[in-house]
């Protein structure tokens, strides 16, 4: 066995007892370990382990990444959650801008998955529709994370509950340092990565979760210490110019935020404010310590007046249908109080309208 670096060089090798093997897998052959400690950048090794005369050979791939914090923003760099005025500002500005939108922040998400769709996205037309990903692995975003021209196992993390965003309807196409490639029957221009000149400013946005827990998630650590680099120095520099009339139309004009303390994988809670009724939000109902009561607040990003809200139960079956409620709001995400007595939904799945006996001004429900 043999840990090699990408230029060929043995950093490591290791020669096992000679045995036969039956056909199969899984055979246990022994223990091979080489330090890591050695490598402060980002680096890709690749393990093989062959026969003796060399007539079979098996390698695998790994990526090695630091053992460092999790990176900060440059201080020259404006990281934001969403777009809007504070957006639209700071481009008009001249800043440096990084937007991290989520799913519900955007006009034409496409959910976007490291394995691609099962057998013809015609016959399952649910599951979420892409083929992998083109990759530009000289662009300097990519400096500090190794990367093929393809997705590879490194990007699996990053992949396994993503979206990228549509951007087929824009006249003047960005620079795209990821591209998600489409299903055939769709054949939308989804990105991941993607840059611009706007106004004065210059835009980076990411799709890909480079925020939560990343202590674990080595792989998006990476990425955006890789990302901070590149936005941090000189060679960010866009060579396309968007509009930001265009740029607007990428986002939803009203964007609402969802909070829980828990939601399901396949239920995240983005969907109970994204204006799908094909999707919709539910607890991690299998955990022993999620009981109810649930809760659910919506961040209207300002102060509003509220006359109610309209309700739309889950679709597909009754599981998840709210029973019995109760409505608070506040001002400051701090003081609530309640805006209607507490009441009871029918078991149905048509859309509900509620609507206060006295309509209220705030920013959270």
């Amino acid at each position: 066995a043999k840990l090699l670096a990408a230029d060929g060089t043995t950093i490591a090798s290791h020669t096992f007892a000679s045995t036969t093997y039956p056909l199969g897998n899984g055979h246990k052959i022994g223990r091979f370990s080489a330090p890591l400690d050695r490598f402060t950048t980002a680096t890709r090794l690749e393990l093989v382990v062959s026969s003796s005369d060399g007539s079979w050979k098996n390698s695998w791939p790994i990526w090695v990444f630091p053992a460092a914090p999790v990176p900060e923003a440059p201080a020259d760099l404006l990281v934001l959650q969403s777009a809007g005025p504070e957006l639209r500002a700071a481009l008009e500005a001249g800043r440096k801008v990084l937007l991290l939108p989520s799913r519900a922040d955007l006009t034409t998400p496409i959910d976007a998955r490291f394995i691609p769709v099962f057998w013809s996205p015609l016959h399952f037309p649910d599951q979420p529709g892409t083929l992998g990903a083109t990759i530009d692995p000289e662009h300097p975003v990519f400096a500090s994370f190794p990367t093929d021209t393809h997705t590879n196992w490194q990007w699996w993390e990053l992949f396994s509950t993503s979206c990228a965003m549509d951007l087929d309807g824009l006249s003047n196409k960005p620079a795209m340092p990821l591209r998600v490639v489409d299903k055939y029957n769709r054949n939308a221009l989804p990105a991941a990565l993607w840059e611009a000149k706007v106004g004065t400013g210059k835009l980076f946005v990411c799709t890909l979760d480079i925020t939560s827990d990343l202590e674990n998630r080595h792989a998006a650590r990476q990425l955006r210490r890789s990302l901070f680099e590149y936005l941090g120095s000189e060679r960010f520099q866009p060579s396309t110019r968007l509009e930001p009339a265009a740029l607007d139309s990428l986002f939803k004009a009203i964007r609402f935020r969802a909070s829980a303390e828990t939601a399901a994988p396949e239920a995240p809670v983005a969907a109970a404010v994204d204006g799908d009724p094909a999707t919709f939000w539910h607890t991690e109902w299998q955990s022993w310590q999620n009981r109810l009561p649930a809760t659910l607040a919506i961040d209207l990003g300002a102060e509003a007046g509220i006359r109610g809200f309209r309700y739309t139960p889950r679709q597909d079956m009754n599981r998840g249908r709210i029973e019995r409620y109760r409505v608070e709001v506040s001002k400051d995400g701090n003081q609530w109080t309640a805006a209607m007595p507490e009441a009871r939904m029918p078991d149905t799945a048509d859309p509900q309208e509620i609507h206060f006996e006295n309509p209220v001004v705030a920013r959270h429900i």
